[in-house]
């Protein structure tokens, strides 16, 4: 498991559901996906902007479900397979 903390974005400056998209294009996932939290079984609707604790202020993407997304400030463990793609490279 990977410890992420949820740094979310300035209102208006992304859209939830490009983000997800550009994550599934990223990493060559088609179809839905569920939210990458452990323990969450919800589909991710939003590509959420995390940090990986102990690598800096890289930001990532990670797949999650709104109520998670909302989790800003938040630390919280995703399961390995939620890929996480630098935001740079999106």
């Amino acid at each position: 498991m990977i410890l992420v903390r949820n740094v979310g974005t300035r209102p208006g400056s992304y859209r939830s559901d490009s983000m997800i998209d550009k994550w599934r294009d990223y990493n060559s996932v088609a179809g839905g996906v569920h939210c990458c939290v452990h323990g969450c079984h919800a589909w991710a609707t939003d590509g959420a902007h995390v940090t990986i604790e102990g690598r800096g202020q890289k930001q990532y993407v990670v797949p999650m479900c709104h109520k998670h997304n909302c989790q800003f400030g938040q630390t919280m463990y995703v399961r390995d397979e939620a890929l996480p793609a630098r935001l740079t490279e999106l």
